[in-house]
């Protein structure tokens, strides 16, 4: 039999829980708010990510489980753990790369992966701001939330992303690569499928 490994590698978001360098701007966000936020931002991630909005066929769907003060609710842009307490993100499960599609599909699934962190990260006083500063010539000059999403992703998580693959796909833990309002982790999934194997047939 011939093993054929194909993998997903998996956004995981977490609730920072510990104190950073700028612990003020640590925040989490309301299920409302990130819903609205990303879907608003998702069609300028397709636009920097080189994809044709039009080509995108979305299949919203909506299904939640309920155990304890934790909701868990799936959606297109991944799976929530939300408090019922206060309806804040306490986690998001969503697809980076998966290594069974095109090119062009990954293309769709990474802007999908920035809008989420662009809307976990940047309110729109934030994406506000951005623009005020790009204008005053201060700054990293990104002029929205989606700019300097992708700009993060370009200047600082990508610059280790090879080794954190390696890490990820070697130890099969969940690896951090970032850190802002929430922690962002890397994991990797594979799925083992066995077909026949044609040399079987002869000898």
């Amino acid at each position: 039999m011939k093993r054929i490994i194909s993998g997903v590698l998996v956004f995981l978001v977490c609730c920072s829980l510990y104190a950073t360098a700028y612990a003020d701007s640590t925040k989490c966000h309301g299920a409302l708010e990130y819903c609205e936020l990303y879907t608003v931002r998702l069609p300028a991630a397709l636009e920097l990510a080189g994809v044709d909005e039009e080509s995108v066929i979305t299949r919203e769907w909506v299904a939640d489980q309920t155990e304890g003060d934790v909701i868990t609710v799936a959606f297109e842009g991944g799976i929530l753990d939300i408090s019922l307490e206060d309806f804040s993100i306490l986690s998001l499960n969503t697809t980076l790369y998966d290594y069974r599609k095109t090119e062009e599909e990954n293309s769709v699934i990474m802007a999908r992966c920035i809008a989420s962190f662009s809307a976990l990260e940047y309110d729109d006083a934030d994406n506000s701001l951005f623009k005020w500063y790009a204008e005053s010539g201060a700054g990293s000059q990104s002029k929205n939330a989606i700019e300097e999403s992708f700009r993060i992703w370009d200047e600082t998580i990508s610059q280790t992303f090879g080794k954190s693959v390696a890490d990820a796909v070697r130890s099969g833990e969940e690896i951090l690569i970032y850190s802002g309002n929430y922690d962002y982790y890397l994991v990797f999934f594979s799925r083992i499928k066995e077909t026949a194997n044609p040399l079987n047939n002869y000898g």
